[in-house]
Formats: structure tokens, C-alpha cells, sequence
């Protein structure tokens, strides 16, 4: 079997989906001065390459969170950016080989059933990656220009207190990071705190819904979706909240129990020594 190359789709006007063998991914924009690569993987193939074949511009690094497998190419950028919430977090996790082998083998079944553990084992680097930058802090409402486009920074906590959203207004799309992926993880063992945070959350994104067509997961989707996974979501946990419940369930990538609403599924009562805490 060849070894598979990264899934690149461009999405809007100078706007990229960069699918890391589709277990995460990383958007490239690009300005008519600097480029903005959002999150940067777990380090499987050379992220940094690609980049350089869709844009010769500065490009600078901002990640809506601090877990591993959205971090790993952040080292690659001179200029790199995150809420200083997750700056603790981010350095708790492994970067390198071995975050990327555990997501290989317990994320790699699931959303990349049809590739061989084996074969995306062997896209990982020799070459270990470069230690991670020193992270300028952003915070909500921060505005990025980057020439004739204007990304501004949403704080959205839940998955990760420093979590954040990045709005771009010219193309209208909100780039979620975990903040809004086909699943919610709600690591907070205090199941309720954790659901109203995250309601919260939603429902901030939602009253801003008039402002983009279409939200840009961290993980599951190779194209844009559905803003109304938003919307789903605060059904969800507004069904929680009032007294539902969720059926148990365990999978390779997680143990808990879920509850289903629409295109998302809430998980909650984590089994936390099964994945690294936070970690979509």
C-alpha cells in the first residue's frame, strides 16, 4: 500500500482544510500580507511542507487550545499565539513519536478505519520536532490582521479553560478548534458545572451566529459544517440539565456515557485513565 498523502481542501477564497490523515485538523488562511495557520496536528507527516506549497507568505501559528495533537508543528513558527489559560496544558502533554502513536492507535480505527495502523505509524518523522515556542497570549475579542482580512479571537471555555474560537470575517467562518466537534467531551468530573460552562459557551457562540454561514471542526469533518451543530448542542445539554440521561457506552476512543441530539453526541462521566484528559 502507498503511503497516503494529506488531505488538502480549499474551502473559501485563499482558505485550506489540511486533514493530518484525518485524525485532526489544521486550517491555513491566507492574507494579503501574512498567512495564519490555525492549530498544528500531532506531528504525522511535514505539516510546515505543505504550508509552503499553498502560501509564500509570513505565516504566523495560533492554536485554539493546548492539547498535544493540535500543537505539534507550532515549534515550526517564529510567531505563535494561545490564550495563556492553556499554557499549562500544553506543556502536560508528550509532543512528538509518542502523542502521535497514541492517537495512531487509539484515534486511527476510528476515523481512519480504511489506512493501516502500520502505514500511519510510518508517516511519523525520524527527525524529532522542534521544541514549542514561546506563546504570545491572546485573549477574547484580540483581532488579528493579516492583510484585507481580520480574524478576531472568541474565548470559548469548556473543552480547555484557555479554548478558543477564531471568527474570520471575510470568508464568515468560525473555526472551532474542540470547541464544536461531531462530539463533546465534558472532562469536568462535576458533571453538571461542566455541562453549564459549556452551555455557556454555545450559547455565546450562537448569539454570534449571524456573523459566519459555517463553523470548521478540529476533528470529523473534511469540509465546512453545519452551523447548527451549535444549536444542537445547547438542546443537548439543555436536556441533560433538565433530568435526561445518557446511555453507557465505550468505543477505541473513549468510556463514559453519551446522550445523542441531532449531528452531536454529548459524553459525560469520563473514564479518564482510557485518554488524555481534554484530548478529542
Amino acid at each position: 500500500m502507498s503511503k497516503p498523502e494529506r488531505i488538502i481542501v480549499q474551502i473559501a477564497p485563499k482558505t485550506w482544510l489540511m486533514s493530518e490523515y484525518k485524525l485532526v485538523n489544521t486550517y491555513l488562511l491566507e492574507g494579503e500580507d501574512t498567512a495564519m495557520l490555525i492549530d498544528g496536528g500531532i506531528g504525522i507527516g511535514d505539516l510546515a511542507a505543505d504550508v509552503k506549497k499553498l502560501t509564500d507568505k509570513p505565516v504566523i501559528f495560533v492554536a485554539t487550545h493546548g492539547d498535544g495533537d493540535h500543537i505539534a508543528a507550532a515549534g515550526f513558527y517564529q510567531r505563535a499565539y494561545m490564550n495563556p489559560l492553556d499554557l499549562d496544558r500544553c506543556r502536560s502533554f508528550p509532543i512528538g513519536r509518542e502523542m502521535a502513536e497514541f492517537c495512531i492507535r487509539t484515534r486511527g480505527p476510528i476515523r481512519n478505519p480504511e489506512t493501516p495502523v502500520p502505514v500511519l505509524m510510518s508517516l511519523i518523522p525520524d527527525a524529532p520536532l522542534p521544541p514549542l515556542p514561546e506563546f504570545q497570549p491572546i485573549s477574547d475579542g484580540y483581532v488579528f490582521d493579516l492583510g484585507g482580512r481580520s480574524v478576531e479571537v472568541i474565548h470559548t471555555p469548556g473543552h480547555s479553560e484557555g479554548s478558543c474560537c477564531l471568527l474570520d470575517k471575510n470568508t464568515r467562518l468560525l473555526f472551532c478548534g474542540d470547541a464544536c466537534n461531531d462530539r463533546l467531551l465534558v472532562g469536568n468530573p462535576d458533571r453538571n458545572e461542566g455541562l453549564r460552562q459549556s452551555l455557556a459557551t454555545f450559547e455565546k457562540m450562537w448569539a454570534r451566529e449571524q456573523e459566519f454561514d459555517y463553523i470548521c471542526q478540529g476533528h470529523d469533518a473534511l469540509d465546512k459544517s453545519d452551523k447548527s451543530f451549535i444549536s444542537d448542542y445547547i438542546q443537548a445539554i439543555g436536556d441533560l440539565l433538565a433530568g435526561a440521561e445518557g446511555q453507557p457506552r465505550t468505543d477505541a476512543m473513549h468510556s463514559g456515557t453519551m446522550y445523542p441530539k441531532g449531528k452531536v453526541m454529548v459524553w459525560y462521566n469520563m473514564n479518564m485513565s482510557r485518554m488524555r484528559s481534554g484530548e478529542n
